[in-house]
């Protein structure tokens, strides 16, 4: 496989492979209920991670051994968003690197304090629903990965959209310098700490041989 085709992996396969992920795991109203449900996401993930080759997975062959899984933050409810405003760019923004497309801007209050994150749409065919938003936030190159994290979301309806950070991820290039990431834009910056979802990859990041 040539290094393009593994660049590639590190746009794509984060967004596709953790949002199969998302279709088969949302918030209930029941904290224990939805604490197991996470667990079992996070398990579901490490063995996916596991069973997928390189670059298909980002967890290298020389790092398998050794590999138990990721790691992450306890649930944090305060991170969970269920009335977030979304606003819809009037006009189509397309790029000519291809996808994400910008969508629109997602607005939540945390502590009460309005935020707002930009949106994309995860692929075209998709845009109806289907959101990718990347960001920063004071835990990283601390407790996360220094680079930002993603966070996908479904719209429910036309204005009103569920962000939940405890489903928060890293990118491929969190694991080994062989992929080529998305970056958080400048208007992703949140001010607080988002104490919630993956954290730093415990493992030394994968470094191909020159």
């Amino acid at each position: 496989m040539t290094r393009n085709k593994k660049i590639l992996y590190g746009i794509i396969g984060p967004l596709a492979t953790i949002f199969l992920f998302f279709l088969f795991y949302k918030v209930v109203r029941e904290p224990s209920s939805y604490t197991q449900d996470l667990i079992e996401f996070r398990e579901s993930k490490n063995r996916l991670f596991l069973e997928r080759p390189y670059p298909e997975s980002p967890i290298a062959p020389a790092l398998r051994k050794d590999f138990k899984g990721l790691a992450y933050f306890p649930l944090n409810l305060n991170f969970i968003f269920r009335n977030a405003k979304f606003e819809r760019f009037t006009a189509a923004q397309f790029s000519t690197d291809g996808p994400p497309y910008k969508a629109g801007w997602v607005t939540f209050q945390y502590n009460k304090q309005n935020h707002r994150l930009l949106a994309y749409w995860q692929r075209l065919a998709d845009s109806e629903k289907d959101l990718f938003i990347p960001f920063r936030d004071p835990t990283n190159g601390k407790s996360t990965y220094e680079g930002g994290r993603y966070l996908n979301a479904i719209l429910l309806n036309d204005s009103i959209v569920e962000l939940d950070f405890n489903k928060s991820y890293n990118p491929y290039c969190a694991y080994s310098y062989e992929f080529k990431c998305p970056i958080p834009p400048p208007e992703n910056q949140l001010p607080f700490a988002v104490e919630a979802g993956e954290k730093k990859f415990p493992y030394p990041v994968y470094k191909p041989l020159e």
